[in-house]
C-alpha cells in the first residue's frame, strides 16, 4: 500500500500495469487496491472541482488502471481466470476505458 501511495504517478501506473512473471509474485492486495482507489478517486474529484489548474489525464489513467487491476484480482481469486491470464491486462483495459470516458476521445 505504501508503494502505491508514495510513488510518483508514473511509478503507480507502472506497478499497476506490471505483468507477473512465472514464479514471481507482484500481486497487490485487494484491500490495498480498494483503499487506494477510493482515496485517489475522492482526491481527484475534489481537485477537478476546484479552480486549481491541474491535469486530469494521468489521474484518470491511474484510477482506471487501479479499477481494472482490482477487477482482475477479484476474478483471479474467484478462479474465473485461467493461470495464464494476468490482472495487468485488466489494468491496461481499465486505464484505456477510463481515459476514453474522461477525455471523450475514443482513440485514447
Amino acid at each position: 500500500m505504501a508503494t502505491l501511495f508514495q510513488s510518483g504517478q508514473e511509478g503507480v501506473i507502472k506497478h499497476l500495469l506490471q505483468l507477473s512473471e512465472p514464479g514471481v509474485q507482484y500481486d497487490i492486495g485487494i484491500p490495498a487496491l480498494g483503499w487506494f482507489l477510493i482515496t485517489y478517486y475522492l482526491l481527484a474529484v475534489l481537485l477537478f472541482g476546484i479552480g486549481v489548474p491541474s491535469g486530469n489525464f494521468v489521474p484518470a489513467m491511474t484510477i482506471g488502471a487501479c479499477f481494472g487491476r482490482l477487477v482482475g484480482e477479484l476474478l483471479r481469486d474467484t478462479s474465473a481466470l485461467n493461470e495464464d491470464d494476468d490482472s495487468g491486462k485488466f489494468a491496461m483495459l481499465g486505464a484505456a476505458a477510463m481515459l476514453g470516458g474522461v477525455t471523450r476521445m475514443t482513440l485514447a
